[in-house]
């Protein structure tokens, strides 16, 4: 696969890579690598451009936004076997950034890929700069051992986070967008 095509004004850099289980994926990237990264991730039914308009703010103000289809989603491979879902959709996540050469990025998903960033924050903490979950979540978080997990984790992770990074201009930059 290539790594990707040339970004132009108008249109977004096409990225295909490999996923978790050598499945093929596909990216578009709007902005300056180099730039701090924010990956979007779309909700289930949905593709990578339910994000277009999200990208193109974010390029504008400064950021590298990468907006993944999903496996099984838009042009994306679309395994039939139910167990190459689940965390290799996470793991494709981490492949996207090992792709784009990044060490840690912003990440943000809607529904379905507002769970897969609560599982990547729990199987690579390490990777993430901070995300940001949209209509994803449950009944009762009290009555949730996830919640209670992910709640301890992100409680750690923002204590760590704000010894080093609380004041970054692009974390400033990045919250007022969303």
């Amino acid at each position: 696969m290539s790594p990707s095509t040339p970004a132009s004004p108008e249109a977004p850099r096409r990225l295909q890579f490999v996923g978790a289980g050598g499945l093929a994926l596909v990216a578009d990237a709007w902005g300056r690598e180099g730039d701090p990264p924010v990956l979007l991730l779309h909700g289930g039914g949905q593709t990578r451009h339910a994000w277009r308009s999200t990208a193109v703010r974010l390029a504008a103000a400064g950021f590298h936004a990468v907006m993944l289809d999903l496996r099984g989603h838009g042009l994306s491979g679309k395994p039939h076997d139910v167990n190459a879902y689940g965390t290799q959709m996470c793991e494709d996540v981490v492949r996207l950034m090992d792709h784009l050469h990044l060490a840690k990025a912003h990440v943000v998903g809607y529904s379905l890929g507002g769970f897969i960033t609560l599982k990547l924050a729990t199987l690579h903490p390490d990777r993430l700069l901070s995300i940001g979950v949209l209509g994803a979540g449950w009944d009762k978080p009290e009555n949730s051992p996830t919640f209670n997990v992910l709640s301890r984790a992100g409680e750690r992770g923002l204590e760590r986070s704000a010894e080093s990074e609380d004041q970054h201009p692009a974390r400033r930059r990045l919250a007022g967008l969303l």
